[in-house]
């Protein structure tokens, strides 16, 4: 199955650079050029037999090729409608143009029957992708990370050489490298997490991901790990940083859902208060004051990790812990409105909702054109999850900010309800 599996983008990545290729007088007459998941391919088109037009690949583009028959428009001078990839090893795509690019869902058959399903965004492959048996039978879930499969960077990860990396950096660019290692400590910024990590060897990294809204195009794995758990984590370099010209402003990290809430409400505080001191209390890290290498990180594993991706068990804990892999799910709650936070405008909050007889706590976003205060009054909302919802607070104790992470529900419909 692995071989197999997302056979199509390893072509895309063997034609990245086709725009480039010289194409002689004689094609260039009958020239035409499709967008295949933002590659850009060339070839010639001809009707078959039930009038539909077929593009074919110009054959010294590739070793490997493929056809596409479908209606070709034009007045948009391109595919549009349902459309049929044909490889030649035997496995389709069904894909949809509209206005030159691949849209909404696709669905790839191989030879044997297997099949996936996946979603595009701007013409890209995105989210995630299900592998399922020729009886529909769901057999594996993987993501996709700028294009390629997790999986598939995954086992093209090299390891590091630590003195390599710091005297030639450059020699790691844009190749996914694999670390293992120890949590020692978790830091936030509004849109991101950071995880420092100590190596075997006793070096230092630091990987960051986006944890709040989960983006389409870009994987993280974001499972929210403690200190102290040991981790193999993937991703591409980021820099060197030099706190010299590049100093971190980083802030504490909190598990809101393991919190009593009472406490954290205690380190709650005015947002006017939080933007005024936002700049000098965040956190001090003499290991940050010295070169460290910085990771994008798009996946990892801990001694603590323990879900089957094919078998959801929407419990709150799983929910809480996992929320890359429920994004998308389904969600719902009723409960009382504990944390309100208005923008500027005053036609969007933050709410965060406490289940009804549960101590279980959902954070969201509602907007209203004429928004009326919801704090204390019970609501029923629903709509799916999507990432993490960060609280802002302030620790006197420490005295620097700090976001505590709350799962959230990207909300879909909200209705207040007679206490």
């Amino acid at each position: 199955m692995p071989k197999k599996l997302l056979y199509f983008f390893s072509l895309s990545i063997l034609f990245l650079f086709l725009s480039a290729l010289p194409i002689s007088a004689t094609e260039k007459e009958d020239t035409v050029s499709v967008n295949v998941f933002n590659n850009m391919y060339y070839g010639t088109l001809e009707k078959n037999n039930d009038g539909e037009s077929v593009f074919s690949l110009f054959s010294d583009q590739s070793d490997s090729t493929f056809t596409i028959t479908g209606n070709w428009s034009e007045a948009l001078n391109s595919f549009d409608g349902t459309c049929i990839i044909s490889y030649q090893d035997g496995t389709i795509q069904e894909v949809t143009f509209k206005k030159g690019i691949i849209k909404k869902e696709v669905k790839t058959t191989f030879p044997d029957g297997t099949y996936q399903i996946f979603e595009t965004k701007n013409g890209k492959p995105c989210k995630k992708i299900f592998t399922y048996s020729k009886n529909g039978t769901l057999l594996d879930l993987d993501w996709f990370d700028h294009c390629r499969s997790v999986k598939e960077l995954n086992a093209s990860a090299v390891s590091l050489d630590y003195e390599t990396l710091i005297n030639t950096p450059y020699n790691y660019s844009d190749i996914p490298v694999k670390l293992s290692g120890t949590v020692v400590e978790l830091y936030e910024i509004p849109t991101h997490g950071y995880i420092k990590i100590r190596d075997t060897d006793n070096h230092l990294f630091l990987f960051n991901y986006p944890n709040t809204y989960i983006q389409s195009a870009f994987s993280t794995n974001i499972e929210n790990v403690s200190v102290g758990d040991t981790i193999d984590i993937y991703g591409t370099l980021d820099s060197i940083n030099d706190y010299t010209q590049n100093p971190l402003s980083l802030y504490e990290h909190s598990l809101g859902y393991q919190m009593d809430f009472d406490t954290f409400e205690n380190l709650i505080t005015d947002s006017d208060f939080l933007a005024s001191i936002k700049y000098c209390s965040t956190i001090d890290d003499n290991d940050l004051k010295k070169p460290i290498p910085v990771f994008n990180a798009y996946y990892w594993q801990t001694n603590e990790t323990n879900i089957d991706p094919l078998h959801l068990t929407f419990s709150y804990e799983e929910i809480c812990k996992y929320p890359y892999y429920y994004k998308d799910e389904d969600l719902s709650v009723t409960g009382k409105v504990i944390y309100e936070e208005l923008n500027s405008s005053g036609n969007r909050a933050t709410l965060l909702i406490k289940k009804r007889n549960s101590s279980e706590i959902y954070g969201t976003t509602y907007k209203a054109e004429d928004y009326s205060p919801l704090l204390g009054k019970t609501v029923s909302c629903s709509g799916s999850s999507d990432g993490n919802r960060k609280i802002a607070y302030y620790n006197m104790d420490t005295q620097t900010m700090g976001y505590a992470l709350f799962p959230n529900i990207k909300l879909s419909k909200l209705n207040l309800v007679s206490n």
